[in-house]
């Protein structure tokens, strides 16, 4: 499953909690209030998942899309 894999790595590095679909409603609450509870561990996960991301993802996106049409 491609989602849960997504998941599971983002998992891995700190930057995600995973909540299997099969335990969310006796777990997710737990999980989300864990969360609310522990703003360092939110910070940690925010800062974890922000050197993941791509500020020029769009640009780069458009303009490999611009270039394939023109070819």
């Amino acid at each position: 499953n491609p989602q849960v894999e997504n998941a599971r790595a983002l998992v891995e590095i700190g930057a995600a909690v995973m909540v299997q679909e099969s335990e969310a409603d006796e777990k997710f609450a737990g999980e989300l209030f864990n969360l609310v509870d522990d703003p360092s561990r939110l910070c940690r996960m925010r800062e974890k998942i922000k050197g993941l991301s791509h500020e020029d993802a769009a640009d780069v996106i458009a303009k490999s899309v611009l270039r394939i049409a023109n070819e």
